[in-house]
């Protein structure tokens, strides 16, 4: 009798929405879900591109946010218009053509070419 009610306890437990995935600090999960929560988050991690891991991560060292998410956000606002050394991408220069690209230098613009950029609204 001991060991049923110890089975049924723990099948309440894992049930619960008491379980956090660890690699995204998704709560509120029940122990199924936080295991497919981390698998899915080590796959994305398994594509995430090999040349913007270190930019990415340190640019997430540097932010001051103490919620995951708030940290994501400050770093995809920052990296998004931003091109990376080592990183692949598509360009096209004439306008049809895309070649696969690579960025071997990332060259700051002038301060007279930033006076130019049209302001927005």
């Amino acid at each position: 009798m001991y060991y049923i009610k110890e089975f049924s306890e723990r099948m309440f437990l894992c049930n619960s929405m008491v379980w956090t995935c660890s690699m995204t600090g998704k709560s509120n999960l029940t122990y199924q879900e936080a295991l497919e929560s981390e698998e899915n988050a080590k796959q994305s991690l398994k594509e995430f591109p090999v040349e913007l891991r270190i930019p990415i991560l340190f640019l997430a060292s540097k932010t001051k946010r103490s919620s995951f998410g708030d940290m994501a956000e400050d770093v995809f606002a920052y990296a998004k218009d931003r091109y990376f050394i080592g990183e692949n991408l598509e360009t096209s220069f004439t306008g049809n053509k895309w070649k696969d690209s690579h960025v071997l230098q990332v060259i700051a613009p002038t301060d007279e070419q930033l006076k130019n950029i049209p302001k927005n609204g």
